[in-house]
């Protein structure tokens, strides 16, 4: 639902490329590469790569803080941590995910 909502809006597209997917959008202050979607660290970062090359910025990704290696080399290419945040549920999980995200659509999204 999220994800359809948000491909809708005006200036909103879906990106994808070895098997990797990511969503880009318009937000307040900047182009939001996110949710970001793929089986491995290179595979995403290699799709930011292109989404930054393809247009002009600014960008901003609500990164995965477990996501190590692609938090890596975002820094190594250039990008900049702005802040940090906590997810915070209450109550217990719902459901373990078989494979965490790269990025999410923002952390008042989830």
């Amino acid at each position: 639902t999220l994800l359809t909502e948000f491909s809708a809006r005006p200036g909103s597209r879906i990106v994808s490329g070895d098997r990797a997917m990511a969503l880009v959008r318009d937000g307040r202050t900047a182009r939001h590469i996110g949710p970001l979607l793929a089986d491995r660290a290179d595979q995403a970062l290699a799709l930011v790569d292109a989404i930054v090359h393809s247009e002009p910025g600014p960008w901003l990704i609500d990164a995965v803080h477990s996501q190590d290696e692609f938090l890596n080399g975002l820094v190594r290419s250039g990008w900049n941590i702005e802040r940090p945040f906590q997810r915070m549920r209450l109550g217990g999980a719902t459901a373990t995910p078989a494979q965490l995200p790269f990025a999410v659509a923002g952390p008042e999204f989830g």
